[in-house]
Parts: structure tokens; C-alpha cells; sequence
């Protein structure tokens, strides 16, 4: 398995942030307003109820609202699982505009086998994103010092302990950073 080089997850990263500069959402001031950031993409957002529990989410760009190749220029609607918890769909919201805002283009086919019509690598370019765009590395830095405590750093930024725990690993990983007296109190 491939995983995301460095310079790859800059790349990501600094496309995240330049989408919530256009869309004006301070970064300073988590959680991130994710609908402000859909709606200056031109995106719609919606809830739905999915026949397969284990859908997160699709983009669309079909008006029909079938799962369709997302097409570069045409206006995009994103479908959230609703049954699934605040944070998941968060951050599944921030995925799915990853695959826009990175210029992926789906199959159009559900591959039930990997759960998904994108490619492996182009799952975790869109995870990537959504970290960087719902984690922005300094607020999350500061955050993680100030607080100590992962349970409340995943609280501030509205996405699961899982999430930012996999955030904070790939950024002391990166910056050479010591995270290694974290607080994991369960609330």
C-alpha cells in the first residue's frame, strides 16, 4: 500500500487552507464552519438515509442525485449519512469535498469491495484534505499544547478522538513534535 509522501500531504494541505481563506473562515476559531465552506465552493450539502448502513457519504454531480462522476466545472451535491455520529459526518463532508476541490474524478460505480468509486490513493488524498481542512496544523498545535488533552482537542474541532489522534500522530511525525504526554480521559 502507497502511502501519502510528505510533499504530497504539503500539496493537500495547502489547497485545504486556500479553501477556507476563499470561503473567509478563520482558522483561529474551531470547529470549522464546513457548510460556509460548501456553499463558496457552490456546493450543496445534504442529510440522507442510505440503503447500505456503511455509506458514509457520495458526491454527486448528476441531478438526479445518483451516484455519478464528479465532472470538473459542473456544480456538485454532497449526501451525508445522517444515522451515522456529529463527527463522522463531519469529517465526511470535509472528505467529499476533498474529491472536488482535488479534481478527483469517481467511476461513477460504487465498488462495494472497497466501499467507494474513487482509488486508494485518491481516498487518502480527500482524508488528507479533510484533516487539513478541519485540523489546520497550527490552531491544532496550539490546541493539543494548551489543552493536553485529546479527548478535548477532537471536542474543539469537532471530529472524533480517532481523527485527531491520527492528526496528532501525522504532525509530530512531521514537525518532530512530542505529543507523547497527551491526556486520553475518556468523557
Amino acid at each position: 500500500m502507497t502511502k501519502l509522501l510528505d510533499p504530497e500531504r504539503e500539496k493537500i494541505e495547502e489547497k485545504a487552507l486556500k479553501v477556507l481563506e476563499t470561503a473567509q473562515v478563520l482558522i483561529s476559531e474551531p470547529p470549522i464552519d464546513l457548510m460556509r465552506v460548501a456553499e463558496s465552493m457552490e456546493i450543496k450539502v445534504y442529510s440522507a438515509r442510505f440503503n447500505d448502513p456503511t455509506i458514509s457519504g457520495l458526491v454527486t454531480t448528476d441531478p438526479r442525485h445518483n451516484p455519478a462522476p464528479v465532472e470538473a466545472g459542473k456544480t456538485a451535491t454532497v449526501f451525508v449519512n445522517m444515522d451515522q455520529p456529529a463527527t463522522r459526518r463531519h469529517f465526511t463532508v470535509a472528505h467529499e469535498l476533498g474529491h472536488i476541490a482535488l479534481g478527483h474524478h469517481g467511476t461513477g460505480i460504487l465498488n462495494r469491495a472497497i466501499g467507494h468509486p474513487y482509488e486508494p490513493q485518491q481516498e487518502r488524498e480527500a482524508n488528507a484534505f479533510a484533516a487539513g481542512l478541519l485540523m489546520p496544523a497550527q490552531p491544532f498545535i496550539s490546541a493539543l499544547y494548551r489543552q493536553n488533552d485529546i479527548v478535548r482537542v477532537a471536542l474543539t474541532f469537532g471530529v472524533s478522538v480517532e481523527a485527531a489522534t491520527i492528526r496528532a500522530s501525522i504532525l509530530s511525525g512531521k514537525l518532530n513534535l512530542d505529543f507523547g504526554n497527551l491526556q486520553d480521559v475518556r468523557l
